[in-house]
């Protein structure tokens, strides 16, 4: 099994090779334009009679050099800030619409039931869907900053010409990498990119400005210098494509298989594209910028294959389907499904509480996190399955996936919920019936529910806009405070309900890389989970202490925080920190989150699902418990 955290690294330790890169394409570009600027200068100097100037000299060589890279950066940041939005606004830049939360169309359906399923297996929320719609071939991308601004995008020959098993696996494919970070370098490479191509682009400006002008020659002549210049970004964006999403699309073909279990699956879908000849090529002007997001590649095989983005289809079919004979099928549009009649199954009865203190079932949590297998997705279907309709259809439109969210926060205890209630009804006049009435049913359902309904209705949620999504916050954090008591799970639940409606953008690198940063986040989040595990004050240290010893050993220097001082706006703070911490330390802190729980040597679904949403929160999907990989399933 493959390590998330390890992979984060890697992904990290990608943007800095692309930094890297990135400046010696511009070392590059800068003495060619140098060149193009001086040559003209000597050249004109005989002529005139005089002697020929030096080809060097250093205060042109800086004049060049700025305005080079200020071009260069100017046009890499202007991308980057285009791209702002995350997921969709690339999706919408190639043309993509949005695939509604409650769409009736049956192929649309599907995909966004594949979605659902595989997002809740994951541990993370359903990511925005698109459609292009005049894309004939078979193709797909993901693309976001983080989870609340993700983006899977389909063609529509993707929609008509897979089926079921072929179009899940090429979304498992896709969500690995969300899961892995590998959406967030690819946006930051779009935007890098766009400022190696603007040489060319001003070349190309000029050259057809010249036709216009008495300076034609002159113009044109400049113009396509710069062109060919701008060549040199070019060919360093193709190599820096294919050094940083070659290698990636590998690994996501092995998660993909690993999710599904279904390797003949995503194999299918490959063999589709290559009965279609060019059956991945995309049609859109700016879809050669984005190639390296693609499921399969948008362009003609390299003359070398270094500078391919991907690696050959027949490559990729042969290690998902060693008996390939290297036919490829005839293939015709599938007929569309029948939308499925709902029948209500029970769910299966929440797993036993597992009796290890810090073995192998709590390992396999932590060693799960962003890696989803075919048991956690079995599981998911099964929980979908058992979901009350009027619940599932309250997850699809904004009004009434704000009421799903005061329902879940809604406490159990009589006089808190009269309170709760009592203030909705004056707040929330609207949502309150509803709330009281998805809350009846929330009750009744396994201990999973209240996270995997919070990831489904995302996509219903997107329909707010920025004021309507922070009022909705401080309201959900006030509405919590009529508990009297909030309760841990309630603190974790609103802290991911925030990532999700007000995401932050990540930074490119992790700003801590030690725990001395961050030693007051980690306390106060250590503290939270060993009170969440142990009601007893002093049962509660102890738990405490032994998470300490995970995070720093004997000597950390971190203090138990006693339950009073745990502030919703305290643990939304210490979360908003550790984002930015090292994969490694958001391993080491989760480890420890989990030795608090296991502090009375078991661990239950409901502090399963604790963890789940703390793990969340830090941008570290857990799929859904699905039982420990040594236990019978």
């Amino acid at each position: 099994m493959r390590d998330f955290f390890a992979r984060q690294d890697r992904a990290r330790a990608q943007t800095r090779v692309l930094v890297a890169l990135f400046a010696l394409a511009v070392a590059l570009i800068i003495p060619a334009v140098y060149a193009l600027v001086r040559l003209p200068m000597q050249w004109e100097q005989p002529l005139r009679g005089a002697s020929p100037l030096p080809f060097w000299e250093a205060d042109l060589f800086f004049k060049v050099a700025l305005g080079t890279l200020l071009l260069i950066l100017g046009g890499s940041l202007y991308k980057i800030r285009e791209l702002r939005a995350g997921g969709p606004q690339v999706a919408r830049l190639l043309g993509a619409r949005p695939i509604p939360p409650d769409t009736c169309d049956p192929l649309e359906r599907r995909l966004r039931n594949i979605a659902e399923e595989m997002a809740v297996a994951a541990g993370m929320p359903v990511p925005e869907l698109f459609l292009l719609e005049r894309e004939r071939g078979i193709n797909a991308f993901a693309a976001g900053y983080g989870p609340g601004d993700a983006a899977v995008c389909v063609t529509l020959g993707a929609l008509k010409l897979l089926d079921r098993d072929e179009l899940q696996g090429v979304m498992a494919h896709e969500y690995s990498h969300l899961h892995s970070g590998d959406s967030r370098i690819n946006l930051h490479l779009i935007g890098a990119l766009h400022g190696l191509l603007l040489i060319s682009l001003a070349g190309r400006t000029l050259m057809h400005g010249g036709t216009n002008s008495r300076k034609k020659g002159g113009l044109v002549f400049t113009g396509g210098a710069l062109y060919l210049i701008g060549w040199i970004g070019v060919f360093m964006g193709r190599i820096i494509k294919a050094a940083i999403a070659r290698k990636r699309e590998e690994l996501a073909d092995a998660a993909a298989v690993q999710f599904t279990r279904n390797p003949l699956g995503l194999a299918s879908a490959l063999k589709k594209i290559g009965a279609l000849g060019d059956g991945s090529r995309l049609n859109h002007p700016r879809a050669m910028a984005v190639e390296h997001m693609f499921f399969a590649s948008n362009a003609a095989p390299a003359l070398f294959g270094a500078l391919s983005t991907h690696p050959p289809l027949e490559e990729r079919i042969a290690l998902l389907d060693p008996a390939w004979g290297g036919s490829y099928p005839d293939i015709a549009p599938l007929p569309a499904p029948e939308m499925p009649r709902r029948e209500m199954k029970p769910p299966r009865p929440p797993l036993e509480p597992v009796r290890e203190v810090s073995g192998a079932a709590a390992m396999a949590i932590l060693e799960s996190i962003g890696e989803p297998l075919s048991r956690h997705l079995e599981r998911s279907r099964e929980l979908l399955a058992g979901l009350p309709a009027q619940l599932r259809e309250a997850t699809r439109q904004p009004d009434s996936a704000r009421a799903l969210l005061f329902a879940l926060l809604l406490s159990r205890d009589a006089k808190a919920r009269t309170s709760q209630l009592s203030w909705l009804r004056e707040q929330e006049p609207d949502a309150s019936p509803q709330a009281q009435e998805l809350a009846g049913q929330i009750e009744s359902l396994p201990a999973e529910m209240p996270l995997l309904l919070l990831d489904l209705a995302l996509p219903g949620l997107r329909g707010l806009d920025a004021q309507q999504r922070t009022l909705l916050l401080d309201r959900l954090r006030e509405f919590s405070r009529r508990d009297g008591r909030i309760s841990t799970f309630d603190l974790a639940l609103t802290a991911a309900a925030a990532r999700l409606l007000q995401p932050n953008k990540p930074a490119v690198a992790a700003q801590f890389y030690g725990i001395r940063g961050v030693a007051t986040p980690c306390s106060l989040v250590l503290s939270l989970m060993a009170h969440a595990g142990e009601p007893r004050q002093d049962e509660a240290r102890a738990a405490f202490e032994k998470g300490r010893k995970i995070l720093l050993g004997p000597k950390a220097d971190i203090d138990f925080l006693p339950r009073a001082d745990c502030s919703p706006e305290a643990f939304e703070g210490a979360l908003r920190d550790l984002r930015l911490c090292s994969p490694l330390i958001k391993k080491k802190l989760l480890a420890a989150c989990l030795e608090c729980l296991t502090q009375d040597g078991r661990i239950r679904v409901q502090e399963i699902e604790l963890f789940r949403a703390l793990a969340e929160s830090l941008d570290c999907p857990v799929p859904l418990w699905a039982g420990s990989p040594t236990m019978p399933h």
